[in-house]
């Protein structure tokens, strides 16, 4: 194979993160990521070339047969794109976003926070939420005449957030911390501008909506006795009974089945952390009876696949809503209230605190990577809060 070529690649994006003023943060990445790339493609049959060994791998990502870290994917990409160019260049994009900074310099320290929350696994919405405080912080900076980001001042901040509090929740300023946190830690600035930041905001703590007993009992008749798809019943199961989130259903291999132990284990996409969670046997069956009678062959290994061309993997967790949403339909509940899988994740939560069951082993069973993350859900134990309320204490009028 010819390594030669492959390292003139990435000597090539090197360069390229140079000119692009990667900091050392993002070198270091980049640094283990060829590691982890040269390694792999080492290990992999002599007679391909570097280019073809390459496109190997990321066809084995596209359908499922390895999982590749988000950075060796991006470098990977580059690689090809210099193999087939001569040249390691990026695609820049053209943002849509209303709400950006106007400041040239300030753009291009945004763009490359953004570019390190993606490649640190952050979901789409937290790096939306935290894009959107940014931008204002950084027009705010400019508004105030601050043209460095070196030159950033616990009195920059202070301005900020006394600025944010006339137009936003206070349960929302929250966010706004946690984005400014990130950006400080970030840029490497002067720690002390941490403490500026605002402390104890108060957490928003929505109403939690669950099933009614009626809607519960009706959901479960459904999964048992319904003859509705395996593939339906077997993803409303998977929401009813174990509370995994849709994005894990979607990305649930045929590996991650333990048929043997009976037994379910996976990465959560939201946490980065592994999960076994019991294979029940109502879940167990509609599993292998999708398998055996419904799904269509393929070589992805994802354990749900569309079931109309192009037979893939489904690429949104909106379709795990879709699927819940159609058993609500048949059963005629939840018409005008809310729906999806989450709905159902909240209804299992409550269940488990209704039978007792500790927030420790309700935290382990909904993959919270914080037991604070599950104390949202006493405020639906309407029993176990009844029995916490003091009798009012009525005092009578004093006699004029």
């Amino acid at each position: 194979m010819e390594t030669k070529k492959l390292y003139d690649a990435i000597e090539a994006i090197k360069r390229l993160n140079k000119e692009q003023n990667f900091r050392t943060t993002m070198f270091n990445v980049y640094k283990a990521s060829a590691k982890r790339i040269v390694l792999r493609i080492e290990k992999m049959d002599s007679s391909k070339t570097p280019l073809e060994a390459c496109k190997f791998i990321l066809h084995d990502a596209l359908i499922g047969n390895i999982r590749l870290n988000p950075v060796d994917h991006i470098q990977i990409k580059l690689i090809v794109r210099y193999f087939e160019t001569g040249h390691a260049f990026r695609i820049q994009r053209i943002s849509n976003f209303k709400n950006y900074p106007r400041y040239g310099p300030f753009q291009s320290y945004l763009r490359e926070f953004l570019h390190f929350l993606s490649e640190n696994c952050k979901s789409r919405y937290t790096i939306e939420s935290y894009r959107n405080v940014l931008s204002q912080f950084l027009n705010h900076l400019s508004n105030v005449g601050c043209r460095k980001i070196t030159n950033i001042s616990a009195c920059h901040i202070n301005s900020f957030f006394k600025l944010l509090t006339k137009t936003w929740a206070i349960t929302s300023i929250r966010v706004a911390s946690s984005a400014m946190r990130s950006f400080i830690m970030y840029i490497e600035s002067d720690s002390t501008l941490i403490y500026a930041l605002p402390k104890h905001c108060p957490k928003h703590f929505p109403i939690i909506p669950v099933l009614t007993k009626e809607e519960d009992k009706l959901l479960k008749e459904y999964i048992i006795n319904d003859n509705a798809s395996y593939k339906n019943k077997s993803i409303i199961a998977l929401c009813y009974y174990l509370g995994i989130r849709a994005i894990d259903i979607i990305n649930l291999k045929l590996s991650d089945v333990d048929w043997n132990k009976d037994l379910i284990s996976f990465i959560q996409s939201k946490t980065g952390e592994n999960i076994v969670l019991p294979l029940m046997p109502i879940i167990g069956n509609c599993i292998a009876q999708y398998i055996l009678q419904e799904r269509p062959e393929s070589h992805y290994t994802n354990i749900f696949l569309r079931e109309i061309a192009p037979i893939c993997p489904y690429t949104e967790h909106s379709s795990v809503y879709n699927q819940v949403s159609q058993a609500f339909k048949k059963l005629g509940i939840r018409t005008n209230e809310r729906q999806g899988s989450h709905l159902l994740r909240h209804s299992l939560a409550s269940r488990q605190i209704s039978s007792g069951t500790t927030l420790g082993i309700i935290s382990t069973l909904l993959g919270h990577s914080n037991i604070d993350s599950t104390t949202i859900y006493l405020s639906i134990d309407y029993e176990g809060m009844r029995k916490c309320c003091i009798d009012p204490i009525f005092r009578s009028r004093r006699s004029s």
